[in-house]
């Protein structure tokens, strides 16, 4: 089977590439994490259509990039509730709240929400209470949300719910890969010993290891938008999930131990990788909550 991109594909990709570059993101978020204004994307992802991508693959494909440069855009929660419930107004900015409301993605800021309920559907929110909470990484805005009345409207909670997991893993991605091309970059500069700390074999290790778990992701993450609305997404989205997360938690760690005392600094911008990293890993269930389900899938057969 072929996983290779197409030129439409491409095409999409260099275009948010572009698109997301006139933007200063990670100064942005060390700016707000200071007490800044944080930069909000939103206008830019209507401009270019990413707010109404006709099928998964794509949504994960724009949010690799807003992952890459840590934009908030709101996608996140827009699209896991477009792609669970087709005919909401694209236009409208839309997060998708799970079961407990806690910490959700790109809440604070929707102009509508559909809210996972008890009994496994999904409700249309009349009226809710909702609370913009953590600053940890400024690029990531969250909310607690109170949902009080609604609407049921077609759609299946699980599905949703295994949509979130797929597109949170290529936002993870994403920023697990532009952290470790941070790390390579100056691997490729730094010189100790009148060489390049690159060409050392402790270096090459921790980053061809970084490069494998990225791969390993990236691999899990389209098999995940191939496997969409079929009996296998539940395991794919939460085995993508879990191998993102897994990821950028090393990357991250690495990037930082492999630029030595500057990538500890205020200045640089490996620790607001790190800090995506370390808060992404607990949202919607967790990383532990996708490696049970994965787990279980498997022992179930």
């Amino acid at each position: 089977m072929n996983f290779e991109l197409g030129t439409d594909e491409i095409a999409l990709i260099n275009s948010v590439r572009q698109a997301l570059g006139r933007t200063a993101t990670l100064s942005a978020a060390r700016d707000a994490l200071d007490g800044g204004q944080r930069a909000d994307l939103w206008p830019e992802a209507v401009k270019g259509g990413w707010n109404d991508l006709p099928e998964l693959l794509y949504g994960a494909l724009v949010l690799i990039e807003c992952g890459r440069v840590l934009a908030p855009t709101g996608l996140l929660g827009h699209l896991t509730a477009r792609f669970a419930v087709p005919n909401l107004d694209a236009s409208k900015r839309t997060a998708y709240v799970p079961l407990d409301g806690k910490y959700v993605p790109d809440a604070a800021e929707a102009e509508v929400l559909v809210a996972e309920t008890p009994d496994g559907g999904l409700l249309l929110v009349g009226q809710a209470e909702v609370e913009a909470v953590g600053n940890y990484d400024a690029s990531r805005p969250l909310g607690n949300v109170t949902v009080h009345s609604g609407t049921p409207v077609d759609g299946d909670a699980r599905h949703a719910w295994n949509v979130a997991q797929t597109l949170l893993a290529a936002e993870t991605l994403g920023a697990s890969e532009a952290a470790l091309a941070m790390a390579v970059g100056y691997a490729k500069q730094r010189k100790a010993f009148g060489r390049a700390i690159g060409s050392f074999q402790a270096i090459k290790h921790q980053l061809t290891d970084g490069l494998r778990l990225n791969e390993n992701a990236r691999s899990l993450l389209y098999y995940a938008c191939y496997a969409a609305g079929s009996a296998e997404f539940e395991l794919a989205a939460n085995a993508a999930r879990f191998a993102a997360d897994q990821a950028i938690g090393v990357v991250t760690q690495r990037c930082i131990a492999i630029h030595g005392g500057i990538g500890a600094t205020w200045e640089h911008d490996a620790h607001l990788y790190f800090r995506r990293a370390q808060l992404t890993r607990l949202l919607l269930g967790g990383q532990a909550g996708a490696g049970e389900k994965v787990v279980t899938h498997v022992i179930s057969g």
